[in-house]
């Protein structure tokens, strides 16, 4: 008999723990109370409020092109004081169709994700590429628009403008996010330049580590 009460203890614990570590959990004492976004010319403003019983909250904005996977465009913590106050955060150049959600966690990293939200940007009329900030490690994400199924030839400069790679792309229609190798290189300010049909741009940005 005391094996029998023994094991259903056990398998309690077990099942308990296995729950706390879902994603959605509420037992980790920090959710979304509200999330929306509004849109300003060519930004969307996104505006949140949680409700928080933590010392130290972490969140991740996180955006999309299709819905389903998503990328981490800023991430920051917050103390308990901080966490009764709103959060916004702003995104430029806003284009197409675009999905965007908030990750909100404790500081052992257990994270919840409850709402998803639309975001319909300007119009595509031409090709655009913009990079999404901040910039880490040896990958370079961009977020590019295109109004065809066309080549793009890249290229990443120095401050400098010394060319220190090359690559061509051929993106969908519409907008995707695509991720590109960006080798090791120090923290410092580079340029993106791409060409497409008849038009050559730029866009620079800042690597932080």
């Amino acid at each position: 008999m005391k094996q029998l009460i023994a094991f259903f203890f056990f398998m309690g614990f077990f099942f308990s723990d296995a729950r706390s570590q879902l994603p959605g959990d509420t037992s980790i004492g920090i959710r979304l109370s509200t999330f929306n976004t509004s849109k300003q010319n060519n930004e969307v403003k996104l505006n949140w409020k949680v409700a928080c019983r933590v010392s130290y909250a972490r969140f991740e904005v996180q955006r999309s092109t299709d819905g389903i996977n998503f990328s981490t465009i800023n991430s920051f913590q917050a103390d308990y004081l901080r966490c009764q106050q709103p959060f916004d955060y702003t995104d430029p150049a806003v284009i197409g169709q675009l999905f965007y959600r908030i990750k909100v966690g404790d500081i052992d990293g257990r994270f919840s994700t409850e709402k998803v939200v639309k975001v319909i940007g300007r119009e595509i009329t031409d090709t655009e590429i913009k990079v999404v900030s901040p910039v880490t490690g040896s990958f370079l994400q961009l977020i590019v628009a295109a109004k065809s199924n066309e080549k793009i030839g890249l290229q990443i400069l120095n401050i400098s403008g010394i060319i220190i790679q090359h690559l061509n792309i051929i993106p969908d229609k519409g907008v995707s996010q695509l991720e590109i190798p960006f080798d090791n290189l120090p923290s410092g300010i580079y340029i993106l330049h791409y060409q497409t049909m008849g038009k050559d741009e730029s866009v620079r940005f800042v690597k932080n580590q």
